[in-house]
């Protein structure tokens, strides 16, 4: 598992799924690769509006 961090303007099912992929290996570099794939402009926003922090438990880690 890990954490996932963002700003006030990120999509909310960012977290929920960006831990379910942690929890089942998936790496972080390719859990946002994903979450950002399927942000599915999120109140009108794409994802250019986000800012995103994910830290796997073994230190793997992904930004955007």
């Amino acid at each position: 598992m890990g954490v996932l961090a963002s700003n006030l303007r990120t999509n909310p099912r960012y977290a929920p799924q960006g831990l379910a992929l942690l929890s089942e290996g998936v790496s972080p570099d390719e859990a946002m690769r994903q979450l950002l794939q399927q942000d599915g402009n999120f109140e009108g926003q794409g994802i250019e509006a986000r800012l995103v922090g994910i830290l796997a438990i073994d230190g793997q880690s992904a930004a955007y």
